[in-house]
């Protein structure tokens, strides 16, 4: 495996951070990650490994305001500005690697934000694998700051907040737990801008489930995800009958960091190469 890092800068001038992961071997698939919310790329480089391991090229980038990309932490202009840097990747992969299935894989608030884009962007992808994302918090704010989310985001949308994330739920493995505490690259805020859209375009995703493009869709989530409500994808999942929904019994928020995590990665490629995903044109 060859590890590559690198940076570029968006047309909103951030410097972005990315790194990409090259197998040994001709590759036969492109994966391309969206992190969690407060964390970064390089908490993926197990995850990276693996698939290298079986011959895929892996990609991921640091979201604005994470890791060691540009902007204030925990904040973005929005969800669509998000997918603007998502579309760069996603199209320098496709130049580089025409002939080959592009697969977009998010976690938590990077699973919403990869469900999300693939809503209008089904065109440029060739599967989606959203796990744990984020349509639900676990720990929702109260009714009365949801309801004034869509003023404060408006008056105030860098102002930060704490992501209040119960860390304890990330995974049964403690030391995956202490890891996370140390990271400096790791931070609890979240702004008004982005606390808003996860809850809004959450309940959105779920109610629009049924016009979601017909493809290759993989949901999972842990049974006993304490970060998000499991019953976002779930629900989810019954607005959208043709996609696959996996809910790992007894298994926390992480499922690439649980003590069963070989499973989880033989399952996502298993489910990828039984599609024997169809490059798009």
């Amino acid at each position: 495996m060859e590890q590559l890092t690198g940076s570029w800068v968006s047309s909103s001038q951030e410097t972005i951070f990315f790194q990409t992961w090259k197998p040994d071997a001709a590759p036969k698939g492109v994966i391309l990650i969206l992190h969690g919310l407060g964390e970064h790329s390089g908490r993926y480089n197990h995850v990276a490994d693996w698939f290298t391991k079986h011959d895929y090229l892996v990609q991921a980038y640091d979201l604005p305001g994470h890791g060691k990309s540009a902007g204030v932490r925990g904040h973005a202009k929005s969800f669509a500005a998000i997918h603007d840097i998502t579309n760069h990747f996603i199209a320098e992969l496709n130049q580089a690697y025409p002939n080959i299935p592009l697969i977009l894989y998010g976690h938590s608030m990077g699973g919403e934000l990869a469900l999300d884009y693939g809503y209008s962007n089904s065109a440029k992808i060739d599967g989606l694998i959203s796990s744990s994302p984020g349509l639900i918090p676990g720990n929702p704010p109260a009714k009365i700051l949801i309801a004034l989310s869509g003023i404060l985001q408006a008056i105030s949308p860098k102002t930060q907040m704490n992501n209040n994330l119960p860390l304890e739920g990330l995974s049964r493995d403690t030391s995956v737990v202490d890891r996370y505490k140390a990271d400096p690259l790791v931070h609890p805020l979240v702004s008004m801008k982005i606390g808003h859209e996860i809850i809004s375009r959450g309940q959105w995703l779920i109610d629009h489930a049924g016009e979601y493009p017909e493809i290759p869709l993989l949901l999972q989530v842990g049974e006993k995800d304490m970060l998000v409500a499991p019953r976002g994808p779930i629900d989810f999942a019954k607005n959208h009958p043709p996609l696959v929904c996996k809910v790992w019994p007894g298994l926390y928020h992480e499922l690439h960091n649980e003590p069963e995590q070989e499973d989880i990665f033989n399952y996502m490629l298993k489910w990828i190469e039984e599609r024997t995903v169809i490059r798009h044109s």
